[in-house]
């Protein structure tokens, strides 16, 4: 119980099922690798109460939503994730897992049937997204009620993975360099302060600029190209000039 809203779903009645031993104690499998670790999701928040029915009509969250999917959606999901120390991290994935990429003609590509969050179709010869990428299909809100930090198990991202035209491979992209939606952590010269997070979203749009061009151009642009030196003064300006602010106007205006 907190904010006088209950966690519970069916009350000290509720059948936990295979959650719970005889006695009515958790079993210790229950935080297993295999069962996802100790973080707890809340599932069906809508009948959970109205304070969570009135999170639903938040107009800017529909305008954000709509931009992404167009004029006509549905709600498929509200939920909590309660992440908790000790929590194990997720494989890279696209919540949109059922939705198969782009793929080239002749390819025995995986059957839409066959797929599940554990097996998805991906077609490594549109990592570098010059030809085609996936459309979005769905869209993620996130309402934090604490700061997110990558030590107390905030969500993972790829800046500019949209573009790669493909899902994450578990091998190609075990390495692959993710940011997390921080906020300031004290003695941490890593998250603390407006220009580490400045750095983090100049990178981030120099992906997705450099993605965007090779695609138009329909090549690769090697690493010492006199180009990117103009790209990343380019992204710069974009994120520190031409973005839009909460009053509607650029830096520039």
């Amino acid at each position: 119980m907190q904010f006088g809203l209950a966690f519970e779903d069916g009350g000290p009645s509720q059948k936990w099922g295979d959650f719970r031993d005889p006695d009515g104690a958790l079993r210790s499998e229950v935080f297993t690798s295999a069962n996802g670790g100790i973080n707890q999701r809340v599932w069906l928040l809508p009948n959970k109460g109205e304070e969570f029915l009135k999170v639903l009509e938040i107009n800017k969250m529909h305008a954000i939503v709509s931009h992404v999917l167009g004029e006509e959606f549905q709600l498929s999901s509200f939920s909590s994730n309660i992440a908790k120390p000790g929590g194990l991290k997720m494989d890279l994935h696209t919540d949109q897992w059922w939705a198969p990429g782009p793929t080239k003609p002749g390819r025995r590509n995986l059957p839409v049937g066959s797929m599940t969050r554990k097996k998805f179709d991906c077609d490594l010869g549109f990592s570098s997204a010059r030809y085609a990428i996936a459309p979005a299909a769905c869209s993620n809100v996130i309402f934090m009620m604490n700061d997110f930090t990558d030590e107390n198990g905030g969500t993972r991202l790829v800046p500019g993975s949209h573009m790669f035209g493909r899902h994450p491979d578990l091998i190609k992209d075990k390495d692959i360099e993710t940011v997390a939606a921080e906020g300031s952590v004290p003695y941490d010269p890593q998250t603390n302060g407006a220009a580490e997070v400045a750095v983090k979203l100049v990178k981030a749009s120099l992906r997705a600029n450099l993605l965007t061009l090779e695609r138009r151009l329909q090549t690769q642009i090697p690493p010492n190209h006199p180009i990117l030196t103009w790209l990343i003064r380019h992204s710069a300006i974009l994120r520190t000039v031409r973005q839009v602010g909460r009053d509607g106007r650029t830096a520039y205006e």
